[in-house]
């Protein structure tokens, strides 16, 4: 009987310290450190700016989707597409995006896209994907995918500091692609008034 419950208490203990140490790894500091905190603050900032963002992005939409009927689900802003460049001392095409998905008025995901080529090496090639979910941030994710090797992994389960970086990362896309809507906005109405003064010159 002694022998049962000792190892019965021997696993509760197991499990208690297992369950704290990943909590430690999810944060890969003290969760009770003032340092811990803040950085933990910064990452709510973080994830309250993008959500500021992307429902400024969102009160666009119709305006957007009227304009441009192709964006009404989708929209897809190339930030990057520069083939024959040198990167890290290889010819290389670079392209770089970021989409949103909308429903419902509101965008429901966020993906930001990097696809790196070497010219000179038919497996020399890295793509690069960050994935985000305003409604649930447990299911973002970074995946790279090289020619031997793929890697995905959550945002959530990153250190702090990466957190903050991938979070930087997406907020800094958001203001160029929202900087972006705008000049599209801005062309496509003054292609559609200069379209309707023709109609009228009579």
């Amino acid at each position: 009987m002694k022998k049962v419950l000792f190892l019965t208490m021997l696993l509760m203990s197991v499990s208690v310290a297992s369950q704290s140490q990943n909590e430690y790894n999810n944060l890969f500091l003290d969760p009770n450190s003032p340092h811990a905190k803040t950085q933990v603050k910064v990452v709510e900032d973080l994830k309250e700016f993008i959500g500021k963002r992307l429902n400024e992005l969102s009160q666009k939409q119709p305006m957007l989707a009227y304009l441009s009927p192709e964006t009404k689900e989708k929209l897809v802003i190339v930030t990057e597409d520069n083939p024959y460049q040198y990167d890290k001392g290889y010819e290389s095409d670079i392209y770089k995006y970021i989409a949103f998905d909308f429903s419902g008025g509101k965008v429901t995901k966020v993906t930001i896209g990097s696809k790196i080529k070497r010219l000179q090496y038919e497996t020399g090639f890295e793509n690069k994907l960050i994935t985000y979910d305003p409604a649930n941030y447990n299911t973002s994710n970074v995946k790279v995918e090289v020619f031997d090797k793929t890697t995905d992994l959550p945002i959530s389960q990153m250190s702090i500091d990466n957190q903050i970086k991938s979070l930087k990362t997406i907020l800094t896309y958001i203001n160029i692609a929202a900087y972006k809507v705008e000049m599209i906005i801005l062309t496509k109405r003054e292609k559609k008034e200069l379209e309707a003064v023709n109609l009228l010159d009579i």
